[in-house]
C-alpha cells in the first residue's frame, strides 16, 4: 500500500510542477505606448539619469549619449524581443528607437494596429512614405518631432516592427 501511496504522491507532485509557470513580464501590462502616445512614457528632453531612475529594465549599454536595452516580454501570449536605443545630446533625450522582433505574423499585425491607433488618437492622422506611417508634433521647445512606425526587414529576410521618435536639433535630419 505504501508503494501505491508513494507513487500517487510522486504523480501528483509531477502534475503540480508541470502546471507551474513562472510569472512572465507581459508587454500589455507594461504599456509600451502610453495613452499620450509616448513609448514607455519617455519624454524627449529628459537626461540619462531621469530616464534610468524610472526605467525598471536593465540597460545593456549606458553612457551620457546612448542607453540601450534588450528586453524579452510576452505580448498576446507569445514572446517578443525588444531592442531599444535612446540617444541623448546636450539638450537631453532626442531619439527613441524601438525594434520589436516576433515570430507570429498575427501578433505583428496586432501590435502594429495597436500602436497606430494609440499614436493616431494623440497625434492625429498619419502620412505615409512607402511602408512608413509618420506622425508629427511639436516639442516643448517648439521643434518638430517625427514619429515613425514601420515594418522593416533585415538582410536575412527577418521581419520586425520599428517605432522611432526623433526630435532633430534644428529640424533637419
Amino acid at each position: 500500500m505504501t508503494t501505491t501511496s508513494n507513487l500517487f504522491k510522486i504523480v501528483l507532485l509531477l502534475l503540480l510542477v508541470s502546471c507551474y509557470q513562472p510569472e512572465a513580464k507581459v508587454a500589455e501590462q507594461e504599456i509600451l505606448v502610453d495613452s499620450r502616445g509616448w513609448f514607455r512614457g519617455y519624454n524627449l528632453g529628459k537626461n540619462v539619469e531621469e530616464i534610468l531612475q524610472k526605467e525598471p529594465w536593465k540597460p545593456t549599454i549606458s553612457n551620457d549619449s546612448v542607453v540601450e536595452f534588450r528586453q524579452s516580454l510576452v505580448y498576446n501570449q507569445d514572446s517578443i524581443e525588444i531592442d531599444l536605443y535612446l540617444s541623448f545630446d546636450q539638450l537631453g533625450l532626442f531619439e527613441i528607437q524601438a525594434d520589436f522582433w516576433m515570430d507570429n505574423s498575427l501578433q505583428f499585425e496586432h501590435m502594429m494596429a495597436n500602436f497606430s491607433d494609440k499614436l493616431s488618437l494623440t497625434f492625429g492622422d498619419f502620412k505615409t512614405s512607402g511602408e512608413e506611417m509618420i506622425w508629427t508634433t511639436n516639442s516643448n521647445a517648439n521643434r518638430i518631432i517625427e514619429i515613425t512606425l514601420s515594418q522593416e526587414i533585415t538582410d536575412g529576410d527577418v521581419q520586425f516592427l520599428s517605432l522611432n521618435y526623433l526630435e532633430p536639433l534644428n529640424d533637419k535630419y
